[in-house]
């Protein structure tokens, strides 16, 4: 039986229409293989990143921790050590109370005396002698520093107990200053490096004032401390001497030590009076009453009676 030519165009267009059809099923099946091997390999690259920087993340807290740790060990010895070998850590020390610097005189030069508080310190029956040459009487302005708390540095202001005698030193033209003083000691570098540090602890008091919050207010205060700890001046004041200490003050207009910290110092506390105390005067007339200094250009025989009987008048008046 022969076939019509009808029934062959049918077949025909339904073979080109199921290969149509199957052609773009398996493009669609193409094109969801590559989009699922494309998802995997994301999601493959994005785990092996994870991975990866959960890795970096252990590392750096690991070497972060180790760092504190080695931090924390070295601070903990350094700690130990300081606690071994002085005491004045434990003191805040002094910082300057104005910016204006005394003219320098070198502390390394012969005009500061350097005591040893450790051994030249002498009693003698109801007397503290000081066991230097170089020590006559006069008032002295004395400071000891952080660096070496053992040494008392003196510098010899007046050569009586009276203020006549005024000891001069060599003073620059350009001084900001007229007078030397405790500053002295500094030059104008360190001197201006110290004002800094007290400069910045007054910003931080400021800050602490005004700030409500209790814990911030409280770490502003100890970044006070911290800065003012950095000082380098442990004590200052005025000693009295003749043939003996008459008494010494912590009289310094520029650093204004507290009262409270003298037993730092290591001079005999009983001999101590504080800054603008009555006691000053009436010890030192006392003293000139019962033993009349000795002035270092003459004896007590020979001292002119003139500048003698000047000074008691002076001090019955006050």
């Amino acid at each position: 039986m022969k076939r019509s030519p009808r029934t062959d165009i049918r077949r025909n267009k339904l073979k080109k229409r199921t290969k149509k059809y199957r052609d773009k099923i398996h493009r669609s099946l193409r094109t969801i293989r590559s989009r699922i091997k494309k998802k995997q390999t994301k999601r493959k690259q994005t785990r092996k990143k994870q991975t990866r920087g959960k890795q970096t993340r252990k590392r750096k807290k690991l070497t972060r921790q180790r760092r504190t740790r080695k931090v924390r060990e070295h601070m903990g010895a350094l700690k130990k050590t300081y606690k071994k070998t002085s005491e004045w850590t434990k003191d805040s020390p002094e910082c300057p109370k104005t910016p204006y610097h005394q003219p320098t005189i070198d502390r390394e030069g012969e005009n500061w005396i350097k005591l040893d508080l450790t051994k030249d310190v002498v009693q003698e029956d109801d007397r503290y002698i000081l066991a230097n040459e170089g020590i006559t009487t006069g008032i002295y302005i004395m400071i000891v520093l952080k660096t070496d708390p053992d040494t008392l540095y003196v510098l010899k202001e007046y050569d009586d107990l009276s203020m006549m005698a005024y000891n001069e030193y060599d003073i620059p033209d350009d001084a900001e200053w007229p007078t030397y003083g405790h500053s002295s000691i500094y030059s104008n570098d360190e001197y201006q490096l110290e004002w800094l540090k007290e400069t910045s602890a007054r910003e931080y008091d400021k800050e602490a004032e005004l700030e409500e919050n209790a814990t911030k207010k409280k770490q502003l205060f100890k970044k006070a401390e911290q800065a003012r700890s950095q000082c380098l001046l442990y004590y200052a004041g005025i000693m009295y001497y003749d043939r003996g200490i008459v008494l010494w003050t912590n009289h310094s207009g520029h650093f204004m030590p507290k009262a409270e910290n003298m037993e730092k110092v290591g001079l005999p506390e009983e001999l101590f009076v504080p800054m603008g105390s009555k006691e000053i005067d009436e010890t030192i007339r006392e003293h000139v009453l019962q033993s009349p200094p000795v002035s270092p250009a003459s004896s007590p025989q020979s001292s002119p009676k003139s500048k003698m009987s000047k000074f008691l008048s002076l001090m019955s008046k006050k």
